[in-house]
Protein backbone atom coordinates (compact mmCIF):
# COMPACT_ATOMS: atom_id res chain seq x y z
CA UNK A 1 0.00 0.00 0.00
CA UNK A 2 2.90 2.31 0.55
CA UNK A 3 4.39 1.97 -2.36
CA UNK A 4 1.40 2.52 -4.65
CA UNK A 5 1.82 5.61 -7.35
CA UNK A 6 -0.88 7.34 -4.90
CA UNK A 7 -1.37 7.02 -1.61
CA UNK A 8 -4.49 8.05 0.71
CA UNK A 9 -4.73 8.60 4.36
CA UNK A 10 -6.41 5.71 4.20
CA UNK A 11 -4.17 3.44 3.11
CA UNK A 12 -1.76 4.69 5.77
CA UNK A 13 -3.65 4.58 8.75
CA UNK A 14 -4.30 0.93 7.17
CA UNK A 15 -0.52 0.30 7.17
CA UNK A 16 0.08 1.77 10.16
CA UNK A 17 -2.24 -0.65 11.86
CA UNK A 18 -0.72 -3.64 10.04
CA UNK A 19 2.99 -2.56 11.65
CA UNK A 20 1.86 -2.36 14.41
CA UNK A 21 0.09 -5.74 14.73
CA UNK A 22 2.75 -7.68 12.42
CA UNK A 23 5.20 -5.42 15.71
CA UNK A 24 3.58 -6.99 18.39
CA UNK A 25 3.30 -10.75 17.26
CA UNK A 26 6.56 -11.01 16.14
CA UNK A 27 7.39 -12.37 19.58
CA UNK A 28 5.40 -15.59 18.62
CA UNK A 29 7.27 -15.68 15.41
CA UNK A 30 10.70 -15.18 16.26
CA UNK A 31 11.32 -15.29 19.78
CA UNK A 32 14.62 -15.31 20.10
CA UNK A 33 14.95 -11.70 18.59
CA UNK A 34 11.95 -10.44 17.99
CA UNK A 35 12.64 -6.51 18.30
CA UNK A 36 15.46 -5.15 16.20
CA UNK A 37 16.26 -1.45 15.29
CA UNK A 38 15.23 -2.44 11.79
CA UNK A 39 11.93 -3.76 12.31
CA UNK A 40 11.26 -0.65 14.92
CA UNK A 41 12.16 1.58 11.96
CA UNK A 42 9.63 -0.01 9.67
CA UNK A 43 6.77 0.97 12.01
CA UNK A 44 7.40 4.97 11.53
CA UNK A 45 6.63 4.29 7.62
CA UNK A 46 3.32 5.30 7.26
CA UNK A 47 4.46 8.69 8.71
CA UNK A 48 7.32 8.74 6.62
CA UNK A 49 5.22 8.33 3.19
CA UNK A 50 2.80 10.64 4.59
CA UNK A 51 5.44 13.41 4.70
CA UNK A 52 7.35 12.63 2.05
CA UNK A 53 4.93 10.30 -0.68
CA UNK A 54 5.18 6.62 -1.70
CA UNK A 55 8.41 5.07 -0.30
CA UNK A 56 10.10 5.02 -3.61
CA UNK A 57 10.25 8.59 -3.11
CA UNK A 58 12.23 8.53 -0.72
CA UNK A 59 14.10 5.43 -1.55
CA UNK A 60 17.92 5.03 -1.21
CA UNK A 61 18.41 1.83 -2.95
CA UNK A 62 19.16 3.73 -6.65
CA UNK A 63 22.14 6.02 -4.94
CA UNK A 64 23.56 2.91 -2.95
CA UNK A 65 23.52 0.95 -6.72
CA UNK A 66 25.31 4.28 -7.82
CA UNK A 67 27.66 4.45 -4.74
CA UNK A 68 28.71 0.26 -5.93
CA UNK A 69 29.33 1.03 -9.37
CA UNK A 70 31.77 4.14 -8.48
CA UNK A 71 33.73 2.25 -6.19
CA UNK A 72 34.64 -0.46 -8.34
CA UNK A 73 35.60 2.42 -10.60
CA UNK A 74 38.49 3.44 -8.73
CA UNK A 75 41.64 1.46 -8.31
CA UNK A 76 44.05 4.92 -6.85
CA UNK A 77 43.98 5.25 -3.20
CA UNK A 78 44.89 8.88 -3.50
CA UNK A 79 41.97 11.47 -3.00
CA UNK A 80 42.97 13.80 -5.60
CA UNK A 81 43.68 10.99 -7.94
CA UNK A 82 39.64 9.28 -6.99
CA UNK A 83 38.20 11.91 -8.22
CA UNK A 84 40.19 12.38 -11.84
CA UNK A 85 39.39 8.69 -11.94
CA UNK A 86 35.89 8.52 -11.49
CA UNK A 87 35.77 11.24 -14.11
CA UNK A 88 37.99 9.16 -16.39
CA UNK A 89 36.11 6.27 -16.55
CA UNK A 90 32.38 7.79 -16.39
CA UNK A 91 33.73 9.57 -19.69
CA UNK A 92 34.80 6.46 -21.07
CA UNK A 93 31.67 4.78 -20.01
CA UNK A 94 29.90 7.15 -22.01
CA UNK A 95 31.75 7.21 -25.18
CA UNK A 96 31.47 3.18 -25.15
CA UNK A 97 27.56 3.57 -24.72
CA UNK A 98 27.31 5.93 -27.92
CA UNK A 99 29.85 3.99 -30.13
CA UNK A 100 27.54 0.91 -28.81
CA UNK A 101 24.10 2.89 -29.92
CA UNK A 102 25.90 3.64 -33.65
CA UNK A 103 26.27 0.06 -34.44
CA UNK A 104 23.28 -1.50 -33.02
CA UNK A 105 21.80 -1.93 -36.19
CA UNK A 106 25.01 -1.62 -38.17
CA UNK A 107 27.58 -4.38 -39.47
CA UNK A 108 28.92 -4.46 -35.91
CA UNK A 109 25.50 -5.33 -34.27
CA UNK A 110 27.02 -8.73 -33.38
CA UNK A 111 29.63 -7.48 -31.74
CA UNK A 112 27.70 -5.12 -29.55
CA UNK A 113 25.25 -7.79 -28.74
CA UNK A 114 28.41 -9.74 -27.20
CA UNK A 115 29.63 -6.37 -25.49
CA UNK A 116 26.47 -6.29 -24.02
CA UNK A 117 26.62 -10.15 -22.58
CA UNK A 118 23.37 -10.56 -25.24
CA UNK A 119 25.29 -13.23 -27.14
CA UNK A 120 23.63 -15.61 -29.73
CA UNK A 121 23.25 -18.17 -26.58
CA UNK A 122 20.49 -15.87 -25.72
CA UNK A 123 18.39 -16.02 -29.15
CA UNK A 124 16.31 -19.41 -29.40
CA UNK A 125 13.70 -20.80 -32.18
CA UNK A 126 10.39 -19.47 -31.70
CA UNK A 127 8.13 -22.35 -32.65
CA UNK A 128 6.33 -21.96 -35.77
CA UNK A 129 2.62 -23.03 -33.90
CA UNK A 130 2.92 -20.16 -31.25
CA UNK A 131 0.73 -17.34 -31.60
CA UNK A 132 3.80 -14.77 -31.50
CA UNK A 133 4.81 -16.81 -34.60
CA UNK A 134 1.95 -16.60 -36.35
CA UNK A 135 0.87 -13.06 -35.37
CA UNK A 136 4.37 -11.68 -36.16
CA UNK A 137 5.97 -14.33 -38.53
CA UNK A 138 8.64 -13.61 -36.06
CA UNK A 139 11.38 -17.43 -36.64
CA UNK A 140 13.73 -15.82 -33.40
CA UNK A 141 12.88 -15.11 -29.94
CA UNK A 142 14.63 -14.06 -26.93
CA UNK A 143 15.63 -15.44 -23.61
CA UNK A 144 15.50 -12.38 -21.78
CA UNK A 145 15.05 -8.60 -22.41
CA UNK A 146 14.32 -5.01 -20.77
CA UNK A 147 11.11 -4.28 -21.35
CA UNK A 148 9.59 -0.87 -19.51
CA UNK A 149 12.53 -0.78 -17.53
CA UNK A 150 12.64 -4.24 -16.32
CA UNK A 151 14.31 -7.49 -16.76
CA UNK A 152 12.07 -10.44 -18.18
CA UNK A 153 12.51 -13.77 -18.55
CA UNK A 154 11.13 -15.85 -21.48
CA UNK A 155 9.39 -18.85 -19.15
CA UNK A 156 9.40 -21.14 -21.63
CA UNK A 157 13.41 -20.89 -22.69
CA UNK A 158 14.22 -20.58 -18.22
CA UNK A 159 14.51 -23.05 -15.81
CA UNK A 160 11.71 -21.01 -13.88
CA UNK A 161 9.28 -18.32 -14.32
CA UNK A 162 10.58 -15.97 -11.66
CA UNK A 163 11.11 -13.42 -14.28
CA UNK A 164 8.28 -13.53 -15.89
CA UNK A 165 5.50 -12.68 -13.98
CA UNK A 166 3.47 -8.95 -14.65
CA UNK A 167 1.03 -6.90 -14.91
CA UNK A 168 -0.16 -6.12 -18.82
CA UNK A 169 -2.60 -3.99 -20.37
CA UNK A 170 -5.12 -5.51 -22.86
CA UNK A 171 -8.20 -3.29 -24.54
CA UNK A 172 -9.06 -1.04 -21.07
CA UNK A 173 -8.48 -4.03 -18.46
CA UNK A 174 -5.53 -5.22 -16.55
CA UNK A 175 -4.08 -8.58 -16.26
CA UNK A 176 -1.63 -10.71 -14.66
CA UNK A 177 0.03 -13.12 -16.74
CA UNK A 178 3.42 -15.25 -17.48
CA UNK A 179 5.89 -13.94 -20.12
CA UNK A 180 5.96 -17.08 -22.73
CA UNK A 181 8.05 -15.73 -25.22
CA UNK A 182 9.80 -12.38 -26.53
CA UNK A 183 11.01 -11.55 -29.94
CA UNK A 184 12.68 -8.44 -31.26
CA UNK A 185 10.73 -6.19 -33.33
CA UNK A 186 13.21 -3.27 -34.94
CA UNK A 187 13.79 -1.01 -31.42
CA UNK A 188 10.62 -2.71 -29.72
CA UNK A 189 9.47 -6.25 -28.35
CA UNK A 190 6.14 -8.56 -29.30
CA UNK A 191 5.20 -10.34 -26.28
CA UNK A 192 3.35 -13.79 -26.09
CA UNK A 193 1.53 -13.96 -22.84
CA UNK A 194 -0.36 -16.33 -21.01
CA UNK A 195 -2.90 -14.76 -18.50
CA UNK A 196 -4.00 -15.77 -14.72
CA UNK A 197 -7.31 -16.01 -13.41
CA UNK A 198 -6.65 -13.14 -11.07
CA UNK A 199 -8.15 -10.44 -8.99
CA UNK A 200 -7.18 -7.07 -7.13
CA UNK A 201 -6.92 -7.77 -3.46
CA UNK A 202 -8.14 -4.37 -2.64
CA UNK A 203 -11.36 -3.38 -5.02
CA UNK A 204 -10.28 -0.72 -6.50
CA UNK A 205 -10.68 0.56 -10.17
CA UNK A 206 -8.26 3.12 -10.93
CA UNK A 207 -4.74 1.02 -11.42
CA UNK A 208 -2.05 2.67 -9.60
CA UNK A 209 0.08 -0.25 -7.29
CA UNK A 210 -1.89 -3.09 -6.11
CA UNK A 211 -1.38 -6.25 -5.44
CA UNK A 212 -2.96 -9.03 -7.13
CA UNK A 213 -3.31 -12.57 -6.00
CA UNK A 214 -3.55 -15.52 -7.99
CA UNK A 215 -6.71 -17.85 -7.29
CA UNK A 216 -5.34 -20.94 -8.74
CA UNK A 217 -3.70 -22.44 -10.91
CA UNK A 218 -5.99 -22.02 -14.11
CA UNK A 219 -5.07 -20.32 -16.75
CA UNK A 220 -7.22 -17.96 -19.11
CA UNK A 221 -5.72 -16.84 -22.73
CA UNK A 222 -3.09 -16.49 -24.77
CA UNK A 223 -2.41 -13.07 -25.84
CA UNK A 224 -0.12 -11.03 -28.28
CA UNK A 225 1.14 -7.87 -26.70
CA UNK A 226 3.99 -5.21 -27.42
CA UNK A 227 6.16 -4.20 -24.60
CA UNK A 228 4.14 -0.66 -24.23
CA UNK A 229 1.47 -3.07 -22.87
CA UNK A 230 3.76 -4.12 -20.12
CA UNK A 231 3.05 -2.10 -17.17
CA UNK A 232 4.67 -3.81 -14.37
CA UNK A 233 6.50 -6.82 -13.28
CA UNK A 234 5.34 -8.68 -10.41
CA UNK A 235 7.03 -10.85 -7.89
CA UNK A 236 5.34 -14.40 -6.70
CA UNK A 237 5.10 -14.96 -3.27
CA UNK A 238 3.28 -17.88 -2.01
CA UNK A 239 1.45 -18.38 1.29
CA UNK A 240 -1.08 -21.17 2.34
CA UNK A 241 -2.67 -22.20 -0.85
CA UNK A 242 -2.94 -18.95 -2.47
CA UNK A 243 0.22 -17.20 -4.77
CA UNK A 244 0.37 -13.63 -4.54
CA UNK A 245 1.38 -11.49 -7.27
CA UNK A 246 2.58 -7.91 -5.69
CA UNK A 247 3.77 -5.50 -8.62
CA UNK A 248 7.74 -4.24 -7.94
CA UNK A 249 9.33 -0.90 -9.39
CA UNK A 250 12.29 -1.29 -11.62
CA UNK A 251 14.48 1.28 -8.27
CA UNK A 252 13.69 -2.04 -6.12
CA UNK A 253 14.05 -4.93 -8.29
CA UNK A 254 17.63 -6.72 -7.49
CA UNK A 255 18.03 -9.75 -10.29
Amino acid sequence: MLMKDKVTEIDIQQSKNLLRKWFETRNNIFPHNPYTLKTHEMTHFPDQVRIHGPLQSSSCFAGENILNKISKMVTANQGDVILKQIAERFSQESSVAEWKTRQSRGPLHRLVSILDDNSHKNDQLLPSSSILAQGTGSTQCTKRAKISDYEFASSLLVENETDSFCIFKHQNSYKVGCIEYIAEAGDDFHIQIQSYEAELVNNIQEFVFHDYYILGERWLNLYFCESKDVLRKGIVIKYNVKKNVCTIIPCFEHN
